[in-house]
């Protein structure tokens, strides 16, 4: 097992090795990129993948419907014009984001995480994963994956699906959400990511069994008194 992240590296990188040597690869994510374009263009036509199985969301009445539209098309398009064969399963359920590899039918690695199959998901946004290679664990997560979800659609009913979702976007009034504009991020201070240093920090307890801190205190005016500058000698040091 490896621990992943879009720290260190992308999850769209390790999509890449993930099919090495594969023939088949498993997609299960409830939010999708609304272009599959350069997902084939970097990577299945990099590989030997011949089959493409998708696992996501088709909820009524949620938003989401909308972007679906453009991923299904994007997706079946993509497909065909890569010769590549697919199924397209529905779990309205689903929360979770799996990739899992196959070469002749059989799983060879995976990837749990929490990065969904979107742009942002798999290269900006903070996202932990990780790589499993044992087989027979995934081959329980995809028969499981196989109990909650729906059949495969056919080729009509995923037409269907897309054709339905873009009469709706045409010929119904369509509102969109309101610009919301609140900020509080001037009222902390942001985190920025620094190199490691060797700086320990160590936390000074308020009160104690014999001086317990009064109700009548205020932390206010007691904090400068907090600070100090040399190691208590009470306290074990820890690491940020």
């Amino acid at each position: 097992m490896r621990i992943l992240n879009n720290i260190d590296s992308r999850h769209f990188n390790e999509l890449k090795g993930l099919v090495a040597g594969a023939d088949e690869l498993h997609i299960v994510s409830p939010f999708l990129m609304e272009s599959f374009d350069v997902f084939f263009d970097e990577i299945i036509a990099n590989s030997e993948v011949k089959r493409v199985v998708l696992v996501t969301k088709l909820k009524d009445n949620d938003p989401d419907l909308l972007k679906k539209e453009n991923s299904l098309h994007s997706f079946l398009i993509n497909c065909v014009t890569n010769s590549v064969a697919f199924r397209v399963h529905v779990d309205d359920q689903l929360h979770g984001k799996i990739y899992i590899a196959h070469m002749n039918g059989v799983p060879i690695r995976g990837i749990i995480t929490s990065a969904n199959f979107t742009d942002s998901g798999l290269n900006q946004n903070h996202e932990w994963g990780v790589l499993v290679e044992d087989q027979e664990a995934l081959k329980k997560v995809i028969a499981d994956i196989g109990k909650v979800s729906s059949h495969a659609l056919t080729r009509k009913e995923l037409q269907g699906v897309i054709e339905n979702i873009d009469s709706y976007a045409k010929n119904a009034e369509v509102h969109k959400v309101p610009k919301f504009e609140l900020e509080v991020g001037h009222l902390f201070k942001k985190k920025t990511v620094e190199p490691k240093s060797d700086v320990r920090y160590f936390i000074k307890p308020v009160g104690s069994s014999e001086r317990p801190f009064a109700t009548t205190r205020k932390l206010n005016s007691d904090f400068e008194k907090m600070h100090f500058s040399r190691r208590p000698t009470v306290i074990a040091a820890s690491t940020p």
